[in-house]
């Protein structure tokens, strides 16, 4: 009698086995469970880096208020719209960036006559020295040459005509024109907009390398 009861309880323990396994946990499972097995319900992000202009972080060194390189450099300057915006006043950004023009007899070097350097508003460079100004009677500063590859000389179709731009070889900044109507010994004549210009006097200029002279190269466009 007692035998067939402990088989009966046997059977009955193997029928509820399935259900441990169905409705419980597998075996050896950990009851509190690894939370690297469950689903999170944040979503997944990668990580950001800080916003970069040109290579650079904007919070980093390299940022548009450090100090700019050497200004007597030949190496490339090149800032974004907002950067120039920011170094420039309202109307040296109209002149440099936007090619304007100011108006004539308004500039402040116009009638400068101290000895020294006339550098790019925009970055600093040595574009013209004082030696080669002379009074063209236009209106605008002018000089017979420019300091040697301190400028560029590009072809100009604006306004239906055809003249030659000159701008700052280091910045791409707008300077004026170049005409074939100026005085000996190169029979140049580059008219600068003031605005484009800062003018550094001699005695300021001597802690610095002088520029040679540009040779008087070959102008194909007149005025």
């Amino acid at each position: 009698m007692l035998q067939r009861y402990a088989q009966t309880l046997l059977v009955i323990s193997g029928l509820f086995c399935p259900f441990n396994w169905a409705f419980g946990q597998a075996p050896g499972a950990n009851n509190g469970g690894d939370a690297s097995s469950r689903p999170s319900s944040q979503p997944t992000t990668a990580p950001t880096s800080a916003p970069t202009q040109d290579g650079h972080s904007l919070d980093d060194k390299h940022s548009i208020e450090q100090p700019l390189i050497d200004p007597n450099s030949h190496e490339p300057l090149i800032l974004s719209e907002a950067e120039w915006k920011r170094r420039l006043s309202e109307k040296q950004f109209y002149i440099l960036r936007q090619k304007g023009t100011e108006r004539a007899h308004s500039g402040t070097l116009l009638h400068n006559t101290r000895s020294g350097i006339y550098r790019c508003a925009g970055c600093g460079a040595p574009l013209f020295s004082s030696k080669t100004k002379f009074k063209s009677g236009t209106g605008w500063p002018s000089f017979y040459r420019s300091l040697r590859r301190r400028v560029k000389r590009i072809s100009d179709r604006s306004h239906g005509m055809l003249r030659v731009e000159i701008v700052c070889a280091r910045c791409n900044g707008h300077l004026g024109h170049v005409f074939r109507d100026g005085p000996r010994p190169t029979g140049l004549r580059h008219c600068v907009n003031s605005l484009a210009l800062t003018f550094e006097d001699e005695a300021s200029h001597k802690r610095t390398n002088r520029q040679k002279p540009e040779s008087t190269g070959v102008m194909n466009q007149q005025k």
